[in-house]
């Protein structure tokens, strides 16, 4: 397992790869786009694997004030009324900790909270930034 750059957005991805197998699995906590690559057969592909990709468009974390948390990877754009729903519930979230961030393609949208320093910034800034040993976990 190994921190790579998000193939959506640029930013700081986990990347898990069995090379013996060929298969992969990328989550990039940032935009929230996930890629899976299975050792299965794929019968309308004729390929020795099935691919599947989602989400991308952005991060919802909620922290309560008694430390649980739910993060939330977007699959799709937030419509007004999801924006709302998600704004009533950070209300009686740990507002230091809880954020939603979109991701349309070019720019991030901070719609409330504060994101983690390092989801301001791409991947070979992150790398640049901080040496080996000062980089944190990034879930």
């Amino acid at each position: 397992m190994h921190e790579t750059e998000c193939h959506n957005c640029g930013g700081t991805a986990t990347e898990d790869w069995y090379y013996k197998i060929d298969e992969k699995f990328l989550i990039c906590s940032v935009c929230g786009y996930t890629y899976d690559k299975y050792a299965e057969y794929d019968e309308e592909l004729g390929t020795p694997y099935r691919e599947e990709i989602s989400g991308g468009f952005g991060t919802v974390y909620l922290e309560s004030k008694e430390g649980f948390c739910t993060r939330i990877f977007l699959d799709a754009k937030l419509t007004p009324g999801e924006l709302k729903a998600y704004r009533n519930v950070f209300i009686s979230c740990d507002q230091d900790k809880s954020y939603l961030m979109t991701y349309d393609v070019i720019d991030f949208y901070i719609h409330f909270g504060k994101p983690p320093e390092h989801f301001l910034h791409t991947f070979k800034e992150y790398k640049e930034k901080a040496p080996m040993e000062d980089q944190k976990e990034l879930f």
